[in-house]
């Protein structure tokens, strides 16, 4: 069977059933594997002083490496996502995360140990792949819920990280070794990764994105209507100028008045929630807390998240962003919000209604 229409009501037709669970898996491991080498920084600086004779200092380039790889690779794999794929950029970091995991466990020396952990930071820093691989493929209704599940994953990793480095310190390079051992399994498994149809649809690619909507909606026991795929917008791929591009991109961001808003006030709390957090994971050793409470608790952090999602009606935060924004007239469904607001334009816009200065009740 074939989609009718656009692409958010075939991913509403496809539901939500045994394909999410197991692209969760696939994609959430993403988050657990990024966990491990992550949380794995603040058990390594006694020891690498040690093997190594390196200072206190000297052994802090081990952090700030991985640090500037996500850097680098949460732009590197943008791009390459959407140039060429999700699936190709879940690819490459999960790649990348596994063999220079493995190259940091037998490092000779600690110049070519702080050059590894760089390049696991590159992979780590690209999990936004995964994630929008994940969230490309879900229905409106479990948007919320299948996030939160998705990112349970990178406690479950930080519980599983505390608990094996309590089982094999002070060997720190079989620890990297172990720590390792998730990516690798994901890059055995990439053949059973899907692409987003998503992509496949902006790209052009329309008979592929039937396809694979039609597997997903066959694995769910769930039938699709007749018809065809509408074309959407392609994205023009970006020219000998990367950074231009990316500029650009940025203005776009910050031109409208929604996504202005939105963007910088995502962008702050990102920011926040980054400081905060690591500086507390390597501030764990130092203040001798016991790591795997702290990540325990970090896990059981996400119960009050889930117990919300499911017990508040789907569509209520939908409801609450278009009240605020005064939007009157006939309702959104909630698959075409995330477009309208995405896109930014006028024609968009206009399509919720009439905006009313008014209050909503």
């Amino acid at each position: 069977m074939l989609i009718s229409g656009r692409l958010p009501q075939g991913v509403e037709s496809v539901g939500f059933g045994r394909f999410q669970i197991l692209l969760l898996i696939l994609c959430g491991a993403t988050q657990l594997a990024d966990a491990t080498e992550l949380l794995v920084l603040s058990l390594l600086n006694n020891p690498v002083q040690c093997a190594f004779g390196v200072t206190k200092s000297e052994a802090a380039w081990l952090a700030s490496a991985v640090f500037a790889g996500m850097l680098v690779g949460a732009y590197v794999t943008g791009h390459v996502s959407d140039q060429y794929g999700r699936r190709v950029g879940f690819g490459m970091t999960t790649t990348l995360v596994a063999a220079f995991g493995l190259v940091s466990a037998g490092a000779p020396s600690f110049e070519l140990l702080v050059l590894a952990r760089f390049f696991v930071g590159v992979g780590v820093g690209g999990a936004n792949a995964a994630l929008s691989l994940f969230t490309e493929y879900l229905p409106s209704s479990m948007r919320g819920r299948g996030l939160i599940f998705f990112f349970l994953f990178f406690s479950v990793g930080g519980v599983m990280e505390a608990g094996l480095a309590y089982l094999l310190m002070p060997d720190w390079r079989a620890l990297l070794l172990v720590t390792a051992l998730p990516s690798v399994a994901l890059v055995l498994v990439f053949p059973l990764v899907p692409e987003s149809p998503r992509f496949l649809v902006v790209r052009g690619r329309i008979d592929e994105a039937e396809r694979s909507l039609a597997r997903a909606a066959a694995c769910n026991g769930a039938k699709l209507p007749n018809g065809r795929l509408r074309p959407m917008e392609k994205v023009p791929k970006r020219g000998a100028q990367p950074m231009a591009s990316f500029v650009s991109e940025v203005q776009r961001l910050l031109k409208t008045g929604v996504l202005r808003h939105l963007s910088l006030s995502l962008w702050a709390l990102f920011f926040l929630m980054a400081v905060l957090y690591y500086a507390l994971v390597q501030l764990t050793v130092s203040l001798s807390i016991p790591g795997l409470f702290c990540y325990t608790l970090g896990l059981f952090s996400y119960i009050p998240g889930l117990f919300c999602y499911m017990i508040a009606p789907a569509e209520s935060a939908d409801r609450l962003a278009l009240h605020r924004s005064g939007a009157q007239g006939p309702r959104v469904r909630p698959s075409e919000q995330g477009e309208l607001l995405a896109r930014g334009s006028h024609e968009q816009r206009r399509a919720a209604g009439p905006v009313s200065r008014t209050p909503a009740p």
